[in-house]
């Protein structure tokens, strides 16, 4: 009697314990980032020899939006890749898994960047400040990051450089050039049709839906159409390009990720550097992520300026005569007292 007694005494020891451990981790909330999208690639890409044509599809719809799989339960995700949920469900097992459920939290805890809730609601800027932060240290991280983001940025469009070679052809002999992207890419958005106005580029530019759809509809063959937006997965974007596409006008897409629908929908796309994270909406456009998309507007500019120098110092020394005539026909007239 006494050692069953112990024995029972010590299992509801160890379960106060386990419940406490369990209570403890709900408490302390962990929250999901940004996929590894290099890691997810390589993890499905070393199985393609054994997947069936379903699989693969199965792997490409995951590596080209890992989103699929954390935000959809079994039916939902079925729908998203137009297969039956046995087809899923064969997937998850040939991966060694019991079913969806399984696959999609060890996918979750393996791929996606983890934060502490804490974390997350103490980060309120791109770079780690504190109380404590003084000149010398935000000075040193702020450089430091914007010095990684060039660089990242350069590198992406180093592997890519004939992609900006044919994109600045493109511009160059368009008719019309069409900028457009959500409200929060506007002042981007119009400093950079200013730039390309400047070296002789028709430019006409949009950032609220009724505008982008109705200036989408005058473009034709010919012209060149440039989408912005961080994320790469807003609807109304990926509709306008398909409507431009529709219409034959050569597209391309400036976001920051290489897999995203903006990315792969677009005849052309340059990826931007950045602090971009779907649970951080205040981070998701930020200084740093306006830094790279400017490189990359500054690279098209420049190569566009060099097919043709001759052209653009005629418009600019057009432009520059024009404003000192404005200009000195306001100093000339009569002032009415």
């Amino acid at each position: 009697m006494t050692t069953k007694k112990i024995k029972k005494i010590k299992k509801s020891k160890t379960s106060t314990a386990n419940n406490s451990v369990v209570r403890n981790s709900r408490n302390s909330k962990i929250i999901y980032g940004t996929a590894n999208l290099n890691a997810i690639e390589k993890y499905l890409s070393s199985q393609q020899d054994t997947f069936t044509k379903s699989m693969k599809t199965i792997a490409n719809q995951i590596i080209s939006n890992p989103e699929l799989i954390r935000n959809s339960m079994l039916v939902s995700f079925a729908k998203s890749v137009n297969l039956g949920e046995a087809s899923i469900m064969r997937f998850c097992k040939h991966l060694g898994f019991k079913g969806f459920t399984e696959f999609k939290r060890y996918f979750v805890e393996e791929f996606f960047e983890r934060r502490d809730d804490s974390d997350t609601k103490n980060k309120i800027y791109d770079i780690d400040v504190s109380a404590q932060s003084n000149p010398a240290d935000v000075l040193t991280k702020t450089t430091n990051l914007l010095a990684r983001i060039t660089l990242e940025t350069k590198q992406n469009l180093s592997a890519n450089s004939s992609n900006l070679s044919t994109a600045a052809d493109k511009i160059h002999l368009a008719p019309r050039l069409y900028i457009f992207g959500t409200e929060a890419n506007r002042h981007l958005i119009e400093e950079v049709a200013e730039r390309f106005i400047s070296i002789g580029v028709m430019t006409i530019t949009a950032t609220n839906v009724n505008d982008m759809v109705n200036k989408a509809c005058l473009l034709t063959k010919g012209d060149v159409a440039i989408a912005v937006q961080s994320s790469g997965y807003n609807k109304e974007i990926l509709k306008v390009v398909s409507l431009l596409q529709k219409q034959r006008v050569f597209t391309i897409g400036i976001c920051n990720d290489p897999r995203a629908d903006l990315s792969i929908r677009v005849d052309m796309s340059f990826t931007a550097c950045g602090s971009y994270d779907k649970n951080l909406h205040l981070l998701q456009d930020s200084m740093y992520v306006r830094v790279s998309q400017l490189l990359i507007f500054e690279c098209l500019i420049g190569l566009v300026t060099a097919l043709d120098i001759q052209q653009v110092k005629e418009v600019r020394i057009n432009s520059l005569n024009t404003i000192e005539q404005i200009v000195q026909a306001k100093s000339d007239s009569p002032t009415i007292v």
